[in-house]
């Protein structure tokens, strides 16, 4: 297949595309100064990895075991 085709390919799936959060996500990889970022959740989420150790950290929290650190410290925090 050629490249002009498979752009054409491309165009015709992008436009039967009807969930936003793929928009979105395409937009910011082929228009990066668009600052339009993937909703970050979403792709947390969809991570099993990140979302065992999102689950862990809130527990640590809900057991007292959270350490409070004030905006204008956060980039100090360990």
């Amino acid at each position: 297949m050629n490249i002009q085709a498979e752009k054409l390919e491309l165009i015709k799936r992008i436009a039967e595309v009807n969930n936003r959060k793929i928009i979105e996500m395409l937009k910011a990889i082929l228009i990066p100064d668009a600052k339009i970022r993937p909703d970050e959740t979403a792709l947390i989420l969809s991570k099993p990895e990140l979302t065992k150790k999102i689950k862990e950290a809130r527990k640590e929290i809900n057991d007292g075991k959270g350490v409070k650190v004030a905006v204008n410290n956060l980039w100090e925090a360990s």
